[in-house]
């Protein structure tokens, strides 16, 4: 009698042991899941959070680049950019639209090709 209690008892124990382990597991994989429904830019974001929007702006317009001398002449109009909003603001250009950094894109790849 009293050692079939003994046993019951030690398998209850045993089974709320693997009953945690398995809550446990279950939300690992459950919180796995989830960041990998994140999108793509939000797992690899590069840290840039706290890039200014001239510095964003410039990383969108040097996109697709295809040689250095570009990416150059990209790097001085920034810096000309914000030389000039240093003195002033005087002729400053005017933050290109999403629209006209796609077209210098595809203008970019068609000399490419």
């Amino acid at each position: 009698g009293n050692l079939a209690g003994q046993r019951a008892a030690g398998l209850q124990k045993r089974r709320q042991k693997e009953q945690v382990e398995f809550e446990a597991k279950r939300a690992r994989i459950v919180a796995d899941n989830e960041r990998s429904k994140q999108n793509i830019g939000a797992k690899f974001s590069g840290g840039d959070g706290g890039a200014s929007v001239a510095e964003r702006t410039f990383r969108e317009a040097t996109v697709g680049l295809v040689t250095a001398e570009d990416f150059r002449r990209a790097a001085e109009d920034a810096k000309g950019g914000r030389k000039k909003k240093e003195n002033g603001g005087e002729g400053a250009a005017a933050p290109k639209t999403e629209d006209e950094l796609e077209a210098e894109r595809i203008r970019r790849e068609k000399k490419s090709k």
